[in-house]
């Protein structure tokens, strides 16, 4: 499985997928993908770049369920730790402080 640490933060990356599908230079990590304009085709384009960057095979409902990065990020996290037979905070280990305190937030309803 891949580490979800490099250069770039997890978190970014992932903007990054979504920006690249819609288009744009970049993506906030609280915006609807879907209400931005991203489409079907656009939604394949970024659940096969993760898959690419993070060894996850997710399904095009799990973008329909998780529509904003950060939401997202959290599906990717909990598909890679049932693969894994771990649980969500061994996956939240492994990111960068930045990214692992940027989901907490969201995950206690904080603005990142």
């Amino acid at each position: 499985m891949n580490r979800l640490t490099n250069t770039t933060s997890f978190l970014d990356t992932l903007a990054g997928f979504f920006a690249q599908a819609l288009g744009r230079p970049s993506f906030a990590l609280c915006d609807n993908f879907f209400t931005a304009g991203g489409d079907s085709l656009g939604a394949a384009d970024v659940l096969n770049c993760v898959d690419e960057a993070f060894g996850v095979e997710l399904k095009f409902r799990d973008i329909l369920e998780a529509p904003t990065p950060l939401r997202f990020a959290l599906t990717i996290l909990r598909a890679r730790a049932r693969a894994a037979g771990r649980d969500l905070a061994s996956e939240l280990s492994e990111l960068s402080t930045e990214d692992a305190s940027r989901l907490l937030a969201h995950l206690q309803g904080a603005q990142p």
